[in-house]
């Protein structure tokens, strides 16, 4: 049976991946086409809220710390909504949330509902943007066949 939940944190592992990012930082930090780093791709639409923000703000600080002219990238987690990202990192300079957008992997489906799922994608970046969340959509398709 599925729970969408993890069992647990391996903490040990979010240390780690912090020290990686260090080390990318400081490897990247002189180089002229690297304008910013975004730690983690796509992770789980079920990853616990505050342990995710925990680790973008551990990460979003050590960029900070380093090299602060560089821009932080947040993957959503697939829920880009201002009820998950309202007020986080507000006021910070350099990041962005990452969205990625796809109508892809489905059955063929009517014209219309593609139209209202752009136009819903697009009302949830406006919203976004309003709150002080500036968005990024780093992957899109609309692969329907």
């Amino acid at each position: 049976m599925t729970t969408q939940q993890y069992k647990y944190l391996n903490e040990s592992h979010i240390l780690h991946a912090l020290e990686v990012v260090k080390v990318i930082i400081d490897t990247y930090k002189h180089n002229p086409v690297v304008i910013g780093i975004e730690p983690m791709n796509e992770p789980w639409f079920a990853t616990p809220m505050p342990q995710l923000k925990r680790f973008y703000w551990d990460v979003y600080s050590l960029v900070q710390e380093r090299i602060p002219s560089w821009i932080t990238l947040l993957h959503d987690s697939f829920r880009l909504n201002a009820f998950f990202w309202n007020g986080f990192l507000l006021n910070c300079p350099n990041f962005a949330l990452d969205t990625h957008i796809y109508q892809a992997w489905s059955d063929p489906k009517p014209e219309w509902i593609y139209q209202n799922t752009a136009c819903n994608s697009a009302l949830g970046l406006r919203t976004m943007e309003r709150i002080g969340i500036p968005v990024v959509v780093g992957e899109w398709s609309l692969a329907t066949g």
